[in-house]
């Protein structure tokens, strides 16, 4: 019934969150209503997959978070109100699928594939900017996909799956229903980053990280493969087609078992010297077993697996071997990237010659990623406006469509209104120091009043130590906080960049923001996004909902809000004022 909702602590800040009146009253007075109406959606839901668990599951996964208006304010637990119940079900769900037997045994499997700095950066167009973006969200996807059709999309931890534009495609190419939200990115625009973390079965984790990487390279391969007919390369350049487009991807995994808190403690010491932490946080541990009233288990040592996890793979990137590329032909060298030959030497986009734009040198990669959007029916085939269309995007209209009908109608400009345009590329601030735990808040700042009040009691008699228990509070639930947090962010920069400040967004993942505006609006545009990401000062976005009315949001006090009946109704907590991006 809500009673004992009385409290909600900001999973990053640790601020308690004002909102008692606007969230838990309007709870317990709908509490009844909402159960009933909950009930007989799912026995709706039951009908209509009677003989397909599967979809049944993905169907409720996906749409449970929208049928409860308040829910990323309901706790799972009422003594640490840090985190919303749906964390709590998505993780419980996930080591449920990890079941050896009657135990639950995972690990970790964290995958990055790439280089993607160098792969994005091999650009001349701004459509190559998109494109390298969305090819390397595309392959993420690929892979996460391989994972959540056998155990469930719920297993994937960061990023937050929930939303994203691919698997809902997927969803419905499977016959899943699923809905859509005005917040939700259109599908050309890249949300998927390069790296993901999952929990998988333990005694499946290799298995299952080869799989993820066949998965890549077949649809890799056969890019390039559609991409080599289309554009008729030769048998004889077919070698060396093969040897450039078998430089990308680089792959990359990093398993890490849920072990028991003595075995980990071994694995922990042969990585590191220094175990002083872990030393500490068992011996707290202990103290509390001792109580009666927790038990120590393999789910106590989350924060340490993960840590481990994280850097065997950074060791993984930094020492695997490969093969050299050896060329001996006496060709030019690709124009974007300069590391290989060109394979053609007089390209111009398949059916789109033009005499105004002149012929490009380029390699194999640089070649898929010119045409592969035109080859492939599950590809967006974005129109991206060139940069001169953009620097002046933010002259009043009238002005706007002259200079936009010359543009289209190939006539030279004598003077551009303005000549500059801006390269907007942002990310949140100590991301990795957030996920290890380095920057959360210590664990009296998770605890409901009354808890705290408890737990310190206990630490000035002696019993325990709070500020050694630090990592107690890096939980799954943590973590699947930040991710969907980053998600609902994420689904607001295209608003902003596009429709508020006229430029062009091509990506929005996470915590990672790339962008072209034009000169004159770029710096508001990444104050409006810094403001929101930490859910402060007070700004206001409107967004479109097609044939529905617009709907209104407010993000402060570390949180968003959203206008109904001309009052702010509190949705979801933001990063927080602790959390900055730049």
């Amino acid at each position: 019934d809500g009673s004992e909702l009385t409290e909600f602590l900001h999973p990053l800040s640790g601020n308690r969150l004002d909102i008692k009146k606007t969230v838990y009253d309007r709870y317990r007075n709908d509490a009844k209503f909402l159960s009933e109406e909950l009930m007989k959606w799912v026995e709706s839901i039951v009908d209509k997959y009677p003989d397909n668990p599967e979809k049944l599951f993905h169907h409720l996964w996906w749409k449970l978070p929208n049928k409860v208006p308040m829910i990323d304010f309901l706790p799972a637990d009422t003594r640490v109100p840090y985190h919303s119940i749906i964390d709590h079900l998505d993780m419980t769900s996930a080591l449920e699928g990890c079941k050896i037997g009657t135990q639950v045994k995972p690990s970790f499997l964290q995958v990055a594939i790439g280089p993607i700095q160098k792969f994005i950066a091999a650009a001349r167009k701004t459509r190559d900017l998109w494109i390298g973006s969305y090819l390397l969200s595309y392959l993420t996807f690929q892979a996460i996909r391989t994972i959540g059709e056998t155990y469930g999309f719920d297993h994937i931890i960061f990023p937050n799956m929930r939303h994203q534009t691919l698997l809902k495609d997927w969803l419905r190419n499977n016959k899943i229903d699923v809905d859509d939200h005005p917040q939700d990115l259109p599908r050309d625009i890249a949300s998927l980053p390069n790296r993901f973390l999952a929990v998988v079965p333990a005694d499946q984790a290799e298995a299952i990280a080869e799989e993820v990487k066949k998965a890549v390279e077949k649809t890799w391969d056969e890019f390039a493969r559609q991409t080599a007919d289309r554009l008729k390369i030769s048998n004889a350049d077919m070698k060396y087609w093969t040897m450039q487009t078998d430089l990308f991807p680089e792959f990359y995994y990093a398993i890490q078992e849920w072990e028991s808190p003595q075995n980990f403690k071994k694995t922990f010491e042969n990585f590191f010297s220094d175990t002083d932490e872990i030393d500490g946080f068992l011996n707290e541990l202990q103290k509390i077993s001792s109580l009666e009233s927790y038990q120590v288990n393999s789910g106590s040592f989350y924060p340490f697996f993960y840590e481990l996890t994280r850097r065997k793979l950074e060791a993984v990137k930094a020492t695997t071997a490969f093969g050299g590329y050896i060329d001996d032909r006496l060709t030019n060298g690709d124009e974007l990237s300069g590391e290989v030959k060109a394979i053609l030497e007089n390209y111009q986009p398949s059916g789109k010659r033009s005499a105004t734009e002149k012929p490009e040198r380029l390699g194999a990669i640089n070649l898929i990623k010119r045409e592969i959007s035109e080859i492939r029916e599950d590809f967006p085939n974005k129109k991206t406006p060139s940069t001169t269309e953009i620097a002046i995007r933010n002259l009043e209209e009238q002005k706007r469509k002259k200079w936009l009908d010359l543009l289209r109608e190939d006539q030279p400009l004598q003077k551009l209104p303005t000549p500059y345009y801006a390269i907007l590329v942002m990310d949140g601030d100590k991301m990795g120091e957030w996920m290890s735990g380095k920057r959360a808040p210590e664990l009296r700042c998770r605890l409901h009043q009354k808890a705290k009040d408890a737990m310190e009691k206990l630490e000035k008699e002696g019993t325990l130590s709070l500020s050694r228990l630090k990592k107690a509070a890096i939980t799954p639930s943590y973590h699947r906080a930040i991710s969907r947090t980053l998600d609902h962010f994420s689904r607001f920069v295209k608003p902003v960049v596009e429709d508020k400040y006229h430029g062009l967004l091509i990506y929005a993942g996470g915590d990672d923001v790339l962008a072209f505006l034009p000169a004159r609006t770029v710096f508001n545009c990444a104050n409006d996004l810094r403001k929101i990401y930490s859910g402060i000062g007070k700004v206001e976005l409107t967004i479109d909902a097609n044939d529905k009315n617009s709907e209104e949001y407010l993000f402060d006090q570390e949180l968003c809000f959203k206008k109904e009946n001309e009052k702010w109704f509190p949705l979801f907590p933001m990063m927080g004022v602790k959390a900055t991006m730049s």
